[in-house]
């Protein structure tokens, strides 16, 4: 939970998807999907999909 806390102040992002973002991380993974966060970014060594842009 504090990891996800300074997480989202560091990135400027919401609590609930640095959570996951936490979550991820703690579980070993190094690709999020998600439609709401942008795509490519990476968030300390999380980072992001959106496979929906892939099917534009």
């Amino acid at each position: 939970m504090l990891r996800a806390i300074a997480l989202q102040q560091r990135h400027r992002i919401s609590y609930w998807d640095a959570a996951v973002i936490e979550a991820a991380r703690a579980a070993g993974c190094d690709v999020v999907l998600s439609e709401d966060l942008a795509d490519g970014h990476d968030y300390d060594g999380v980072t992001v999909r959106n496979l929906f842009l892939d099917a534009a």
